[in-house]
Order: C-alpha cells, then sequence, then structure tokens
C-alpha cells in the first residue's frame, strides 16, 4: 500500500490557496463582514473630507503596485494585431458598456443593485486576473497586456461619463467631473508614479520580476480588505434583503457574461483572428475589473448605499472568474486533444505498397550512392561479374594492349 506524502499534499493545497487566494478572500470578506461587521465598519467611517481614509489609502497602494508591474516591453508584438486590438478597445469602452443602460431599467430592487449592475458594466477590463488566464490559455500574452494599460487609462476618463448616462432621470445622481478628478487622483496619479519609477531605477524591475507572485497577493489582499469594509458597513442593509433578490442579481450576472462572450467571440469569428488573439480578445472584452469599479463606488455614497452596490460587482467578478477559468481548461483539453491526434496520424504504419515504394526508392538511391562513393574512390564496377576494378588496373591494361597491337 502506498504511504501518503503529506509534504505533497500540503504544497499541492498551498498552491491551489494562493492560486485562488482572490476568489476565497472575497468570499472570506463576504462571510466575515455579514457575520462580524464591527472592525471593518469602523475602519469604512475614518473619513477626511470625501475619502474615506483606509479605502483610499488601499486603492492608491493597488494601483502603484500595478504601475511598478507594467511591463511595455511588448508594445510593439501587441500592435501587429491591429484589427484584435482595435475591436477589443471599442468592445470593452462602448458595446459592452451600453448594457449598462438595459441592466439599470430591469425592475430591480433595491436601486443600489441597478447601479451596481450599470458601474459594472462601464468600467474596464480586468487588471491581473484576464492577463493569468490568457497566459494560460496559451493565447497573445502582449495583445493582453496591452489591452489591459489601454483600456484601464481610458476607462478612468469614460466610465464616469457612461454612469452618468445611465442614471440620469433617477433619484439618484452622478457628479462625472468630480468622479473623473477623484478616479485621475487615486488610480491614474499612482500608476503613472509607480511606471516612472519602474523605468527609471532598473533595479526595480529585477524586484518585481522576483516578487511578482508577493506583489499580486499584497494588491488582491488590499482588495479584499476594501471589500470587507464596504460590505460591513452595510452588513445590516444587505442581510434585510431578501434571498431571492440575491439570487436575481447572480443570474443576471452570469447572463450578462455569457451574453458579453457570445457576442465578442461573434466578432472574432467575423474579424477572423487567429487561435492566440481570439483567447486573448474573448477573454479580455468579457471581463470587468472589480478594483475600479469598488473605487468607483466607494465614490458614490450620496447615490445610495454603497455596499449594496459592491454586491453584484463581487458577484459578477465572481462568476465571471468561475466561467473563463472553465472555458480555458477546455481549451488546454482540446489542445492537449489536438496535439494527440497529431502524434497519432504521425505514428500510423504504412500500407504495403507505400512499403514497397519506400523500399524501391531507397534501392534506386543505395545504387546511385554505391555508384557515385566508388567513382570518387577511383573504383569502377564491373556488371558482369561484380568485380570493382581501380583506375590504375585499368591503364595497365590499355598500356599492355596497346604492346600487344605493335
Amino acid at each position: 500500500m502506498a504511504q501518503i506524502s503529506w509534504g505533497k499534499v500540503g504544497t499541492t493545497v498551498k498552491e491551489k490557496l494562493l492560486t485562488h487566494f482572490l476568489p476565497l478572500g472575497l468570499l472570506l470578506a463576504l462571510l466575515i463582514g455579514l457575520t462580524w461587521p464591527f472592525p471593518g465598519k469602523e475602519l469604512n467611517q475614518l473619513k477626511s473630507g470625501d475619502y474615506k481614509i483606509i479605502s483610499t489609502i488601499n486603492v492608491v497602494l493597488i494601483f502603484f503596485l500595478q504601475g511598478l508591474s507594467l511591463r511595455t516591453d511588448e508594445v510593439k508584438q501587441a500592435i501587429r494585431a491591429w484589427k484584435a486590438m482595435s475591436w477589443g478597445i471599442f468592445s470593452i469602452i462602448a458595446v459592452t458598456a451600453l448594457t449598462g443602460f438595459v441592466l439599470f431599467e430591469l425592475p430591480v430592487t433595491p436601486i443600489e443593485f441597478r447601479i451596481g449592475l450599470a458601474v459594472f458594466c462601464v468600467v474596464p477590463t480586468t487588471l491581473t486576473s484576464g492577463v493569468t488566464l490568457v497566459n494560460q490559455a496559451k493565447g497573445n500574452g502582449a495583445l493582453a497586456l496591452m489591452l489591459t494599460v489601454v483600456t484601464n487609462l481610458l476607462g478612468i476618463v469614460t466610465s464616469p461619463w457612461w454612469l452618468k448616462a445611465i442614471i440620469r432621470g433617477s433619484n439618484s445622481s452622478v457628479d462625472a467631473v468630480d468622479l473623473l478628478l477623484k478616479l485621475l487622483l487615486t488610480i491614474l496619479l499612482p500608476v503613472t508614479v509607480g511606471k516612472a519609477l519602474r523605468e527609471l531605477i532598473k533595479p526595480i524591475q529585477a524586484f518585481v520580476k522576483k516578487h511578482k507572485r508577493a506583489i499580486s497577493l499584497t494588491t488582491n489582499g488590499l482588495l479584499i480588505m476594501i471589500v470587507w469594509m464596504s460590505i460591513s458597513g452595510s452588513a445590516s442593509t444587505i442581510k434585510s434583503v431578501a434571498f431571492g433578490k440575491i439570487a436575481l442579481i447572480i443570474a443576471i450576472e452570469v447572463i450578462v457574461h455569457g451574453y458579453y462572450l457570445a457576442m465578442n467571440f461573434g466578432a472574432c469569428k467575423v474579424l477572423r483572428l487567429n487561435k492566440q488573439e481570439l483567447r486573448c480578445v474573448l477573454l479580455l472584452a468579457s471581463q470587468k475589473t472589480l478594483p475600479v469599479a469598488i473605487t468607483v463606488i466607494s465614490y458614490l455614497g450620496d447615490a445610495g448605499d454603497t455596499g449594496l452596490m459592491a454586491l453584484p460587482c463581487i458577484v459578477g467578478h465572481l462568476s465571471q472568474l468561475l466561467i473563463d477559468s472553465g472555458i480555458v481548461t477546455w481549451w488546454l483539453i482540446q489542445d492537449k486533444k489536438a496535439g494527440a491526434a497529431e502524434d497519432e496520424e504521425e505514428e500510423l504504419p504504412m500500407t504495403p505498397k507505400e512499403g514497397t515504394s519506400q523500399m524501391e526508392k531507397g534501392d534506386i538511391e543505395m545504387s546511385q550512392g554505391s555508384k557515385t562513393q566508388s567513382q570518387s574512390n577511383g573504383m569502377y564496377s564491373d556488371d558482369a561479374n561484380g568485380k570493382q576494378t581501380t583506375v590504375d588496373d585499368l591503364e595497365h591494361r590499355t598500356q599492355t594492349e596497346h604492346l600487344h597491337q605493335t
């Protein structure tokens, strides 16, 4: 009976936990925030003017670390895929954002759920999970990086205006200019500072590369903390909402993500993108970023309960991670099957006819090779008896015959 290697088991479990750190952390934040809201609620109430102190610090650190990790050495490679790039940006910034108009008109209560659904439509693509999934799926990683950078920079400008247009006419309101300024200060500025430090201080690049996982876990941990404080501050309100309404939000987010995938897949086929580009665009153009969504919501306190607004975004993030992880797994299985089929085709036995032809071809090549080799060595083959004669023998025989004739 084979013994269980608990060391290997522990290593496997640890790796799984680290790989799924963000979704597990979000679920834990929901659980703790709803069952023991006091600490998170107290931290959430610390404010300086319009800014929640702890949340703002976390947001700034998240995007500063994103700036430090931002690589642009593959930009040229990504630009070559201009069709995929163009559709990806258009889909992320405009097409998927239009879905917010539809979702905001759904008969869903409370209204904070509808605002949360709209926010999750207008924000750009995911910051880290999308690129990670694209690389796992053997897609175009350079294109994924470029789409992430460009759309998140554009999204800082477009998201406030999209949101203002969507919820116009309702009892809630959004000051687009004020929201834009806050996003520029807490997202664009930290990203720019982080990227500048990376380019100016070369050892930082090596440090970031060496501690890539630690930085990713830190970023996710900061995001989880923001969600925990937001949920804790709204625990009593969330618990008062009927489970059926929350289940409806879950169903809506799953359907919306399915629509994004189907729409983007159709566009990729029309554009005739190659496999690597298709996988990249399909994943990134169908995902939405939770950090930016939570940041936007943190500045919408006048529009309603921020915890209720955050719930659809959290649900949407978890659902897209689960669905897209399944898609990537299916792709990898199909790739493995295709590779096995190619290997099997190469190893198929030859038919008798093919074998005979190959043997005849080999005999001809051997015969020609022997003749060439013999000539190069000063040897000739006598077809009558197979005896080999050297050049010297031939010269001697010729001279002898000449003497006899004289």
